[in-house]
């Protein structure tokens, strides 16, 4: 099955998974093609789970690592290499999220470093926490 990408350049299942040979066998170029074509998709796939672009970077890193070690488990009776890679990819960021349960946040850090972290509610609504109350040290609140 052939069908177009966002970038222009067709998704072929059998090249793909040809590719995906080459790498199981340790050729380097099919890993460098694969790359090029998919991580675009893989990144944005990740970004959309995670929101965050180091760690975006980090986790498509880890895919990728993941890819030239274990090629191996690749069934295309099972799916589409796509399919495969772009579920590869948002496993890992859902596991990266579920691993870090304080986020960044900048909003809520009165003025501190943006390395202070809220945790926020699993509802996804106001962060809840130290810093989710007023910042007593803001400017607002100061005496004068």
């Amino acid at each position: 099955m052939i069908t177009q990408s966002t970038h222009g350049v067709p998704y072929d299942d059998v090249v793909d998974g040809k590719m995906i040979e080459g790498i199981m066998n340790g050729d380097r170029e099919s890993f460098d093609l694969l790359y090029d074509r998919y991580a675009g998709l893989l990144f944005t796939t990740i970004q959309k789970v995670l929101n965050d672009r180091n760690d975006t970077e980090e986790v498509l890193q880890e895919v990728m690592n993941s890819l030239w070690q274990k090629a191996h488990l690749y069934h295309a009776g099972r799916g589409r290499p796509v399919t495969w890679l772009a579920s590869t990819a948002r496993n890992r960021a859902i596991d990266r999220n579920s691993r870090m349960p304080f986020r960044k946040t900048e909003a809520r850090s009165c003025g501190r470093s943006p390395q202070y972290r809220v945790r926020k509610r699993r509802s996804g609504g106001m962060p809840a926490g130290r810093f989710a109350l007023p910042c007593w040290n803001s400017p607002i609140f100061r005496e004068k």
